[in-house]
């Protein structure tokens, strides 16, 4: 029988007088797994009884406190395991407890983060459903953020509650009632002055925190329709970089990515695509002068929107292929800046929110605004968006900076299509093999390659067949960069050995060909090339002796020791040497572990 179905099977549920929200599925495979029921059930209902005597009893502490732990420990070892109607009984039971006028500071963080976990997965819960006001937040929000720390008094102030604050209006923000944005703009509006520079950034802040944008397509006259138009009206007309245009980008790209398909956004993107392009702050003169005023947007919130009007026969992907070719050359090792930094976090980002939008459209189930089919990427949207940003990718893979950034964007390309990300990078491999001179180039490319090792194994059912040819290859070419006068580099190939290692069994398979004659011609050079796993597991052995050798710790008695004296590199390389051994051992077949263990 099917576990799943057997975990949610109606005898199950009769037992428990619930269905379950959301457990750990974990637990089922623990070996006191029969016995979890019992209880899980039996500690919810205590927790459940005694947290309302003490909400009854007015008991802040011990009472509330005590229980509420209690709560947040039997969330953390069941997960969300209780019925949909105590679900939102227990939001609006916290809701109401972290809104308590005047409560202490201690208390709103205590109680804020048990909310927090409360309203994790949001899926579960439609709007319909539950519906929190907004206005006492707010008025929570502006009693703690608004004042200074020692108006607060003697209160106990965690440094963590203002972000503890603003994750509970993240996750409460979507579920506010339907007139909560005509409210807050009849509040707020008031205060949109460009001549008051702080007093708009702090409205502006406001308004990115709260306003509700995921309304339904048929309720968007109550939502965004409200302040979109005028909104925009108000930051074309103040084009001299204002302090509030990055919260302003923020609302913008969060607006975009829940209504994708549901705003022209044809009229802005030329525009759009400049204020991106100025705000990277590059070097670039005009007569001898540079611009004395850069737009303050974010990287993330400049991906996020990119991404959400790609598609539906929008002209953003053509205006993204200028803008990656303008910012090509800047990724090139040679050129190197404070610009640099902002432009590879871009290029994480923007792959990043690609997937995250794919995701979305192709597998997520949710109750969320469904982009409409004639706005959903297609397959030719995908290798568009994939060519613009490969060239990019490639020519920062050798940057001063090192290629921590580009490694994530490379993951998710090669994720999406591996034919196109994969042949270049294992190209770049080969070629830094063979030189000498520049050791750097060599460790990044080792890196890259380990970046998009899951597509590349999986051959032909991602899309590049080729790949699993060159696994064997590549693992005997980078054997010798287990070096002990190189510990960067032997670090770097220990990490690209053992990623390897858990994706592929160590198993002569030379002599498949024989017993199978269906075999494509991929899978008859991968058999051959499984002969060489005992030459490169001896190998592999061989160089971490040597490696071990090398090392300036000597043995000594017990009673003679003074403290562990290696430096901090040998114990790093103690750890990688580890791992990757046992990463080994455990995949390589009892043949080659045989030999193996003659050598030790």
């Amino acid at each position: 029988m099917n576990t799943d179905k057997m975990d949610c099977s109606d005898l199950r549920i009769t037992k428990l007088g619930f269905k379950p929200q959301k457990e750990i599925i974990y637990n089922k495979l623990l070996p006191y797994a029969d016995q979890l029921d019992v209880e899980s059930l039996r500690m919810y209902t205590e927790i459940k009884l005694n947290i309302s005597k003490a909400v009854f009893a007015r008991e802040m502490r011990p009472g509330c406190v005590v229980w509420c732990a209690r709560l947040s420990k039997y969330l953390k070892y069941y997960g969300l395991k209780f019925s949909k109607e105590d679900h939102i009984a227990l939001i609006y039971l916290l809701y109401e407890l972290v809104t308590i006028p005047n409560l202490e500071p201690y208390l709103v963080n205590k109680f804020g983060l048990l909310f927090i976990m409360l309203l994790k997965k949001r899926d579960l819960i439609p709007p319909k459903d539950l519906v929190l006001p907004w206005k006492p937040l707010f008025d929570l929000c502006e009693r703690i953020m608004g004042s200074s720390t020692g108006s607060i008094g003697m209160y106990k102030y965690f440094s963590s509650l203002e972000s503890t604050l603003k994750r509970i209006v993240l996750s409460t923000r979507y579920y506010f009632p339907e007139a909560a944005t005509q409210e807050m703009l009849d509040l707020w509006r008031p205060m949109l002055c460009p001549f008051n520079s702080n007093t708009m950034l702090a409205t502006m802040e406001t308004l990115e925190c709260f306003l509700p944008l995921s309304l339904p397509p048929e309720k968007a006259h109550l939502g965004y329709q409200l302040w979109f138009h005028e909104f925009m009206d108000l930051w074309g007309a103040c084009h001299n970089a204002p302090i509030w245009e990055g919260e302003m980008m923020w609302l913008m790209a969060r607006l975009a990515n829940r209504n994708i398909g549901y705003i022209d956004w044809e009229p802005y993107i030329p525009l759009m695509f400049t204020r991106f392009l100025r705000s990277l702050s590059l070097p670039v003169v005009y007569k001898q002068t540079h611009a004395t005023k850069h737009h303050k947007l974010n990287s993330g919130a400049m991906a996020e929107w990119i991404v959400a009007v790609l598609g539906g026969g929008s002209s953003a992907q053509k205006y993204l292929n200028k803008f990656m070719k303008i910012l090509e050359s800047y990724f090139h090792p040679a050129n190197f800046g404070h610009w640099l930094l902002k432009l590879k976090d871009f290029l994480r980002k923007l792959p990043y929110c690609f997937v995250l939008r794919i995701n979305f459209e192709r597998y997520k189930k949710t109750w969320e605004t469904q982009v409409p089919d004639s706005h959903k990427l297609t397959e030719d949207d995908i290798t568009s968006f994939v060519e613009s940003v490969k060239p990019v990718a490639m020519q920062a893979m050798f940057s001063k900076l090192g290629a921590t950034d580009v490694i994530h964007a490379l993951q998710h390309l090669a994720t999406l299509r591996p034919s196109l990300i994969i042949p270049q990078v294992i190209e770049r491999m080969y070629a830094n093999l063979e030189t000498l001179t520049e050791p750097h180039k060599l460790t990044a490319a080792m890196q890259c390659v380990v970046a998009v090792a899951r597509p590349m194994v999986q051959g032909k059912t991602n899309g590049y067949k080729e790949g699993p040819t060159h696994v064997i290859p590549l693992l005997l070419a980078t054997l010798p960069g287990i070096d002990p006068n190189d510990i960067r580099k032997c670090f770097v190939t220990l990490q690209f050995i053992s990623t390897f290692a858990t994706m592929i069994p160590f198993v002569d398979s030379s002599t498949a060909s024989e017993n199978w004659k269906d075999l494509t011609e991929e899978e008859e050079i991968i058999c051959l090339a499984t002969a060489d796993f005992e030459d490169f597991v001896l190998q592999f052995m061989d160089r971490c002796f040597i490696l071990i050798e090398n090392s300036s710790l000597e043995a000594t008695r017990l009673e003679q020791e003074e403290g562990d004296k290696r430096s901090k590199i040998e114990n790093m390389a103690e750890c990688a040497l580890s791992s990757s051994c046992t990463a080994l051992l455990v995949q390589t077949s009892p043949d080659i572990f045989k030999v193996k263990r003659t050598l030790i």
